[in-house]
């Protein structure tokens, strides 16, 4: 059997994962134990992942993608229990598919469900293994040794992102992110809830049982309230304002910086990259760049929650009152709603989404050059095929949203800018010169 457990932070995904996949015989498939055993092992995905969190940038979700997938062929057709994965509906359909591959399927996505008041109480206590990853509470489950882990003997530490102050932030991205995905589980009745607001004794009989029932065939899916599984629909967009607030999308070597640059200086708008917006918050240890080192620093993967918190707080900034063009930011169909939800917030409205469409034997062409390990043809066809995957799903939310504006991407980067120009300037409200 393939199962999943979901969950807020402190929902106890990992404790109740490490406890009962070895009584029932599944493969423990944690994201941030994939990550570092792929690292110590020397693998592709491996090496390209350390070489981005080398150079301060976010893993890309193709590279995670790659690993899982690595890791579940490896194990053949062990049953698997999935901790934390997948978070959002671009990785729910990758596992559906990675699993028919071997005709199998998700069985079961537990959903693990905690109150914000208990999720606070818990944050404040919550201790972590640096080595495994292990999770103990100061009053719940304490560990037997003050300071060491009880189950590899690794030195606790307090989370740099335990901190109750962004809970709601966190929150906030924690659910948009998941409700595609349990409507996702629901619809083919793969969904079951738990009440994990109890002791850690009461919610593991309730999993136990919950596995032993689906081992022995027995219907376990239920439905979680409608309630706790809705997200807001497209924001309601405030009145048009004289600024040009603009994302572009493209694939890898699509030319989307280059272009970016160069509307940039021609509407006299920053360009905000997300991978050097990352890298400044590390290099200037902000509160939100020493969160993510705390990650990086453990091999884990940087929460889109901490990604999303950096954008939000670059877009809050005098200089782009003007407008700006985002390049980087959203990969998928939540963070395009989260984008939608800070602009509300701050009175403003996208204007458009350009996407810079390139064919992939150009993409290949272009990246040849480049000479990266990440560039060789091989990694570059899996990039795209993951890439392809989630941003189908992007561009229906802005095809949907009135928003879209899509250019042919190839020729020269001068001749590309020109037709960019001729797509944006009948958007651009009055008011509004280009330089």
């Amino acid at each position: 059997m393939n199962v999943s457990f979901l969950g807020p932070a402190c929902a106890g995904k990992g404790t109740y994962a490490r406890d009962l996949y070895p009584r029932f015989g599944l493969v423990h498939v944690a994201t941030g134990d994939v990550l570092r055993l792929a690292m110590e092992a020397g693998t592709p995905s491996g090496r390209l992942a350390k070489r981005y969190m080398e150079r301060g940038d976010l893993v890309p979700d193709e590279i995670v993608e790659e690993m899982v997938e690595d890791w579940v062929h490896l194990r053949g057709s062990d049953g698997i229990l999935f901790d934390g994965f997948p978070r959002t509906v671009e990785q729910a359909r990758f596992i559906d598919e990675l699993l028919a591959e071997s005709a199998r399927q998700l069985d079961l996505v537990v959903y693990l469900d905690v109150d914000a008041e208990q999720i606070a109480t818990r944050l404040a206590g919550r201790l972590t293994c640096e080595m495994c990853q292990s999770t103990f509470h100061e009053t719940f489950r304490p560990p037997a040794e003050a300071g060491v882990c009880d189950v590899c003997g690794g030195r606790l530490y307090r989370r740099a992102d335990d901190n109750p102050a962004i809970l709601h932030t966190r929150l906030d991205a924690f659910r948009r992110n998941i409700a595609p995905v349990l409507r996702h589980y629901r619809s083919r009745d793969g969904l079951a809830i738990v009440n994990a607001n109890r002791t850690i004794e009461e919610v593991t009989e309730d999993l136990a049982a919950l596995l032993d029932a689906l081992a022995h065939g027995e219907v376990v899916a239920g439905r979680l309230p409608s309630a706790d599984i809705t997200v807001p629909g497209l924001i309601a967009r405030p009145p048009a304002r004289p600024s040009v607030d603009i994302v572009l999308l493209g694939a890898p070597g699509s030319g989307k910086g280059t272009q970016a640059d160069r509307l940039a200086d021609l509407l006299g708008v920053p360009h905000i990259s997300t991978g050097e917006l990352f890298r400044e918050n590390l290099a200037e240890e902000t509160e939100l760049g020493r969160l993510a080192k705390s990650y990086i620093d453990h091999g884990d993967l940087v929460p889109d929650d901490i990604t999303e918190a950096m954008v939000r707080e670059r877009l809050s900034r005098p200089d782009t009152e003007r407008g700006f063009i985002l390049d980087g930011y959203p990969r998928t169909r939540a963070q395009a709603e989260s984008l939608d939800a800070m602009l509300a917030e701050l009175g403003r409205r996208l204007t458009a989404a350009l996407h810079i469409g390139v064919s992939d034997e150009e993409v290949q062409r272009r990246l040849d050059g480049r000479g990266r390990e990440d560039d060789d043809p091989q990694t570059v066809q899996t990039r795209l095929k993951t890439f392809h995957s989630h941003n189908r799903h992007l561009l229906e939310y802005y095809r949907e949203a009135g928003l879209l504006n899509e250019i042919d991407g190839e020729g020269t980067p001068e001749a590309v800018t020109g037709r960019a120009r001729e797509e944006l300037e009948p958007l651009l409200v009055p008011g509004f010169e280009p330089r």
